[in-house]
């Protein structure tokens, strides 16, 4: 009994993450991505988090770079709740007027040349905005994270009756 459920369960979050939005981002990402007018944006780097987008079930991210030594670095994290019921995911980002300031934070790289912030994110879409600025450059960095509630795979899993798999899926 107890295996049916594990394979039941392995199956329904095998389901998800092979349906999940992740794959069909990244289109929709590179209509919105900012560009830079700087020669040499190797100088300015995000370290942490490494995918431009992505989606996570933590709710706490660090972000973390290098810029060099005296540029001011301001980190924005943005998120959205979905009171438009236009379900918001990876594969349908929401406009940026649909986005809500939820922390901006200045600081000053110092001379290790590295800086990092942990950010406390939303359910849903959230947007991280680094911005890189010192006397001759600014430089405009994005990350979009969706995060998920796997709480609520867990439970969609225990919920399962204790059934043949057979059966179950000739319910489908």
């Amino acid at each position: 009994m107890m295996w049916k459920k594990l394979l039941i369960g392995i199956l329904v979050l095998t389901t998800i993450f092979i349906n999940s939005p992740v794959s069909h981002g990244a289109s929709n990402y590179a209509k919105r991505n900012v560009t830079t007018k700087v020669e040499d944006s190797s100088k300015y780097q995000i370290i942490k988090p490494e995918k431009d987008i992505f989606a996570s079930p933590d709710r706490i991210v660090l972000v973390s770079g290098k810029a060099p030594d005296g540029t001011n670095v301001i980190i924005e994290a943005f998120g959205t709740t979905d009171m438009t019921r236009n379900n918001f995911s990876l594969t349908n980002l929401p406009n940026d007027k649909d986005y809500v300031r939820r922390l901006s934070e200045t600081m000053k790289v110092n001379g290790s040349g590295l800086f990092s912030k942990e950010l406390d994110l939303i359910l849903g879409v959230n947007k991280i905005v680094v911005t890189f600025k010192n006397a001759s450059d600014q430089v405009v960095a994005q990350k979009i994270i969706y995060v998920s509630d796997l709480n609520q795979a867990n439970k969609s899993v225990k919920s399962i009756p204790d059934k043949k798999l057979s059966d179950i899926m000739a319910q489908k």
